[in-house]
């Protein structure tokens, strides 16, 4: 049963009314996602600025075309609804709707001796077609499937009944852009029930002739096959026919002849197209694969279910992945969506009777994601992420990691729910689990999908892990070509390596703040040591890094300085806490000098690079700042930014990168720069910059980079880190997760120092946390309420230790402490102060600071917990 067809619209982008014609809304977006599932799955709608499907034909993300084609037949009569086949008559596409998920529009069909473009006026029949790529990210294994939905409803538009059939193709360049190279066939005919004919499902596959695994030619894979299926759930009332392998022209003219097909499979492999020799711009052979479907006659007493087909396309192959491991051996990681089935057969068939499943999650996505967007900021605001979602999981493939890969075989244990997640930098370069791409999409990450980040991180550990890779800063990506991370075993020096050592710090600490990763930050507890001593000896004066201009960038000490404050907390979460106050004390310092170096002379902004008063750059790092609740840059940092951008911001588009690229900004950062602005204005300018942007419907594809003159596409086109529109709802989530008030810890440490007492009132913290919603690896700022709870309970403890006087003293201390943090002053963790600052004597710090209360991982004796001890600490 299909259930829901007709995908209700979260986000209203209409070109025409269904009345009368008029704009609904004046949102357009760049470009229309159609089937959007993976590297090698993304279909596109984007020439022309009304987004009419009629007129135009999809394409992929590199603008090279991908034959997809619609015919609808009304009592006899053909017209072109999909494609742009000009010789019938096209429909008139009078609504289109959009949302995270779908992308939908109405077609009215009319009378064939009107013109072009006059059916509108007195329609037989409505044309729903309703283009469904799920976003299920609570849902690894349903996001996983490379597979996108079309569903087609059609409706009597005059309340008469007509005969109406529906005609879709699609051809071999959805496995290739090279016309001459081979493509094969097969056909998978398949009845649920035997004795109704009913549930019907058929399947047809397209492949190119010579395989040539792991291979990508104009960033299309030379492997796999397209698949192009259809469910008919009430074969009773709809006829289902098909054809695969014959020439576009013969099944398009059966069509529209006698509205049906002739269930054949032609036998014989042919090229992708081959051209006239006299009239090139015609075909003399294109095989194609096509559905007809027959609904009879199409009256308003028809049900719902009696005039709807669905249909699904994807591209589709295994293994996925080739990955390095130790020795130097590479190994075959395949699809996730093998762990539950055998053939790619099951997995199609799952998928299109999973279709009310998957509408639902996606409809409850799109609302959720709508009405968050808004309280955050704004509907623009809600429209820009909703265009922006099914662009970042085009870049993901997740990966099984078990008993059945070749991976295991090399020695890899599984990690969380058996999986990992490949990214693939899309148009830039093409590489593999690149760190700077990962990093622009935390926001993303944070709002949606937390449990994701470690299982992206978890392939770039695991090789670095190996020892394969020499350089002691963090690697920039696994490999140049994806689908293959087969390392950088050849590489003595890191590209980017401040940036990427910067950003791998700061993601570990986003997945411990949200409890996905802890064992995984203490399995490669070393590896994070490593990548922050080597910022503590590069961060303050960066030399020269990949893709800078200069050293000494201030936008890369940033980040440095932030990575360090990360690696702080990583480690206290870990028991680590001689380390952590190591790096946090380097990192304060580092920032006062810092603050002695990059600010400007006159004082209105922080400077590009050290020395060069005339430089200046988006400071987009400072939202790690924000991001974590670090408070670790002073506030008047984030006002004199602010004035600046704004000064800065001499068009729609916002203000430029840096000072080296007037005509230059990237939507991720200017998202980025939002969500670090304290002033409301500033904030404002950045959303309706990047607004503007996605309605300039003149682009071809949704890029990253832009120019401020005129808001043009001008390079790093499709690509994940789109995630970082989603700033400012990431803030939010980490609200709920901030960092540990570590000086509240410390002063109850210092208040229950007496061992017999320690276990029994960390055992009612936990009990506490847990019950208000939050882990007992998680007790944050939430811990007044559980001071408050426990007065009662230490106040009876100490009193049945003779301790009357003691607990006067210390029942002072505790309604200071509830005091101090009403007030807001977290001395602690702001800056990483003296400890003459904080209030306590360098006495005090090193002797009475016991530090286990609330600690998990520290060691029942109060001694300090090694690196040794992480299978042996007690949860």
């Amino acid at each position: 049963m299909f259930g829901l067809v007709w995908v209700p619209i979260i986000s209203v982008l209409s070109t025409r009314s269904l009345q009368d014609g008029t704009s609904a809304t004046p949102f357009l977006p760049t470009v229309v996602p159609l089937a959007v599932r993976s590297p090698y799955l993304g279909a596109y709608l984007s020439d022309g600025t009304d987004k009419d499907l009629t007129e135009m034909s999809p394409r992929f993300w590199t603008g090279s075309p991908l034959g997809w084609t619609g015919l609808i037949r009304v009592d006899g009569d053909v017209f072109n609804w999909m494609g742009n086949l000009t010789y019938w008559p096209a429909a008139d596409n009078i609504r289109f709707a959009h949302s995270a998920s779908s992308s939908n529009f109405t077609f009215a069909v009319g009378s064939s001796d009107q013109d072009r473009k006059g059916s509108k006026d007195s329609p037989r029949i409505y044309l729903h077609a309703s283009f469904l790529s799920p976003i299920t990210p609570a849902d690894s294994f349903r996001q996983s499937l490379p597979l996108s939905y079309l569903s087609i409803t059609v409706e009597s538009a005059d309340d008469k009944s007509h005969q109406v059939e529906v005609y879709t193709d699609i051809n071999g360049l959805w496995c290739a852009d090279e016309e001459e190279e081979v493509v094969e066939w097969d056909v998978y005919d398949r009845v649920d029930d035997q004795e109704s004919q009913r549930a019907k499902w058929q399947a047809l596959s397209m492949r190119l002739d010579n395989q040539r695994s792991f291979t990508e030619q104009n960033d299309r894979i030379l492997q796999g096959a397209v698949w192009f299926s259809s469910l008919n759930n009430d074969s009773d009332r709809i006829g289902q026919t098909y054809s695969a392998g014959e020439h576009s022209n013969y099944t398009r003219s059966t069509f529209s002849l006698i509205g049906r097909l002739n269930n054949q499979k032609n036998q014989n492999p042919r090229p992708i197209r081959t051209r006239h020799p006299e009239k090139t711009d015609l075909f003399a052979d294109e095989p194609v694969l096509s559905f007809a479907h027959s609904f009879g006659f199409v009256s308003p007493r028809r049900t719902l279910e009696s005039r709807t087909i669905l249909m699904s396309i994807g591209h589709v192959r295994s293994p996925l992945m080739q990955y390095m491991t130790e020795g130097e051996r590479v190994v075959e990681l395949m699809p996730l969506w093998t762990t539950r089935f055998e053939t790619a057969e099951n997995m199609v068939e799952f998928h299109l009777k999973d279709y009310q499943n998957a509408c639902v999650a996606s409809q409850e996505w799109d609302h959720r994601l709508v009405e968050d967007s808004k309280r955050a900021h704004s509907q623009d605001y809600a429209d820009i992420v909703s265009i922006s979602t099914r662009q970042i999981f085009m870049a993901l493939e997740a990966v099984r990691i078990d008993d059945n890969s070749t991976a295991a075989q090399a020695g890899l244990q599984p990690i969380e729910n058996g999986q990992a997640l490949m990214l693939k930098e899309i148009s830039s370069n093409g590489n593999c689990q690149t760190v700077d791409v990962i990093t622009p999409m935390l926001p993303f990450l944070i709002y949606a999908a937390p449990d994701m980040i470690p299982q992206l991180l978890e392939p770039i550990f695991r090789y670095v892990s190996t020892g394969l890779y020499e350089p002691k800063p963090a690697p920039h990506d696994l490999g140049d070509h994806y689908p293959n991370a087969t390392g950088r075993n050849d590489f003595i020096y890191s590209n980017l390596p401040l940036e990427e050592s910067g950003n791998m710090l700061n993601l570990v600490l986003a997945c411990v703040r949200l409890e996905k990763c802890k064992e995984q930050a203490q399995k490669y507890y070393a590896l994070l040591t490593q990548w922050a001593d080597w910022l503590v000896e590069n961060t303050l004066y960066p030399e020269d890094q990949l893709f800078e201009a200069s050293s000494n960038q201030t936008s890369l000490v940033i980040k440095g300085i932030l990575g360090l404050r990360s690696m702080s907390e990583i480690a206290y979460s870990l028991g680590y806490m001689n380390e952590s106050s190591r790096y946090r004390d380097i990192a304060a310092q580092y920032s006062r000098k810092f603050l002695q170096l990059a600010v400007a002379d006159d004082r209105t902004h922080l400077l590009g690079s050290y020395g060069n008063q005339s430089s200046w750059s988006t400071e987009y790092n400072l939202f790690f700042d924000k991001l974590y609740g670090f408070n670790f840059f002073p506030e008047w940092i984030y006002n004199m930014q602010d004035n600046w951008y704004m000064i800065q911001a001499g068009g729609p588009y916002g203000p430029p990168l840096d000072s080296r690229s007037r005509d230059r900004a990237k939507t991720d950062w200017i998202m980025w720069a939002a969500g670090a602005s304290n002033d409301a204005k500033t904030r404002d300018m950045f959303v309706n910059a990047l607004s503007s942007y996605v309605r300039q419907t003149d682009n071809q594809v949704f890029g990253d980079l832009i120019s401020l003159n005129g808001g043009w596409s001008v390079g790093f086109l499709n690509r994940p880190v789109v995630g970082g529109h989603f700033s400012l709802l990431a803030l939010d989530v980490m609200i709920e997760h901030g960092p540990p008030n570590e000086h509240h810890l410390i002063i109850l440490s210092r208040i229950f120092r007496r061992k017999r007492l320690r276990k029994e009132l960390y055992q009612s913290m936990v009990a506490e946390g847990e019950e208000e919603g939050f882990g007992r690896s998680n007790i944050r700022g939430r811990s007044l309420s559980i001071i408050k709870s426990l007065q009662s309970k230490t106040r009876d403890s100490l009193r049945g230790e003779g301790g009357d006087r003691e607990n006067d003293s210390e029942g002072l201390q505790i309604r200071l402490l509830q005091t101090d943090h009403e007030m807001g002053r977290n001395r602690f963790s702001l800056g990483g102060e003296d400890a003459s600052e904080k209030g306590f004597s360098d006495e005090e710090e090193g002797t009475e600071a016991d530090w286990d209360i609330g600690l998990q991982n520290r060691k029942t004796d109060g001694t300090e917990a090694t690196k040794d001890d992480g299978a042996k600490k007690n949860d």
